[in-house]
């Protein structure tokens, strides 16, 4: 399977990337960093090329390409406890810094050149938005899309109750108050950074499956995952675990962190770990900061695009796949 993966760099985006990395059924044939997420570009794109030394010769010639620094419409970003932390790769002790040179040039410039030389489609998963997919579109037809690319696994979005029952609340104003700029209480963080990409992303005639916050809210990272995860005696699982010891991750387990991004990986490799429904939706754009809706998956049966929607998940199946290759690393 030849996966691209987009990351802008948090710590799940860590854990997914771990994973497929490991996984023996798994190709990535390339990785672009977004600065529209988590860490900002330059240390986002250095963090991730640093972390490739867990793999050596495994991934030599992988490429790392820096993205976008903004998103397509309005400039929202992450508060500052998410950027600082991610920014600081969460204290994970890489086996060394990465020595090649990073490739130049524009991760969307590379995804489109990649995009049209393919002649097999392959899988794109979007870990943190989609500014860059959405740039390297403008550059491509619907038929280059279709030819290349196989189908689209993106984290981001929810259904609200008024759509489905149980249905999940934004995530964007939390409830620890965090991010009190925003007055957004609908919308989920991959969608609310750039919302026109989003769209640009889910009508781009590609079959989407978005793996929402109704499903990761199945999947919590909890004290005994972490346990489980310390007794594997692998590179990985002692990144993996470097990780969530992190004094900003040790305050959401068992309470408010989920597997958002290594959920998108697992079902990537394996679709039946989610159940899913069909719907036509559209991604609302208008902003109004005083009661803010936009990033909000709305159901539009008239003016929606058709795609798949995972909207809940399996939890113990969920952590055997993911756990599996991590396992299994030598």
């Amino acid at each position: 399977m030849d996966v691209l993966i987009d990351t802008d760099v948090d710590f799940d985006d860590y854990l997914a990337i771990l994973y497929l990395l490991a996984h023996p059924d798994v190709n990535v044939v390339g990785i672009s960093v977004t600065g529209c997420g988590a860490a900002h570009l330059e240390k986002g794109f250095a963090n991730l090329r640093n972390l490739l030394t867990v793999f050596d010769e495994r991934v030599q010639g992988l490429p790392v390409l820096r993205g976008a620094k903004a998103p397509l419409r309005y400039s929202n970003v992450f508060p500052s406890w998410v950027r600082e932390p991610a920014n600081a790769h969460y204290n994970i002790r890489f086996p060394s810094l990465n020595p090649s040179p990073p490739l130049p040039g524009r991760a969307s410039d590379w995804i489109a050149t990649t995009l049209k030389r393919r002649s097999e489609p392959l899988d794109i998963l979007l870990l943190g938005g989609g500014t860059n997919l959405a740039l390297a579109f403008q550059q491509l037809t619907v038929e280059e899309r279709r030819r290349s690319i196989r189908r689209i696994i993106m984290m981001g979005g929810n259904l609200l109750p008024e759509y489905v029952d149980p249905g999940a609340r934004g995530n964007v104003l939390d409830t620890l108050g965090a991010t009190p700029y925003y007055t957004n209480q609908v919308a989920e963080w991959n969608i609310f950074i750039d919302v026109k990409a989003a769209q640009d992303v889910i009508e781009s005639g590609i079959p989407v499956e978005l793996i929402t916050l109704n499903a990761c809210n199945d999947v919590p990272i909890t004290a005994p995952l972490v346990d489980q995860l310390r007794r594997i005696d692998t590179l990985p699982a002692k990144l993996i675990c470097d990780i969530l010891d992190h004094p900003e991750i040790q305050k959401g387990i068992d309470s408010h962190l989920h597997f958002w991004d290594p959920l998108a990986a697992t079902v990537l490799v394996k679709p039946s770990l989610v159940k899913t429904q069909r719907f036509s939706v559209r991604i609302e754009q208008a902003l109004n900061e005083e009661h803010d809706t936009s990033g909000k998956v709305i159901i539009d049966d008239d003016h929606g695009s058709t795609i798949t929607i995972a909207l809940s998940a399996d939890r113990e199946a969920v952590i055997e796949e993911f756990v599996t290759p991590i396992k299994a690393f030598r």
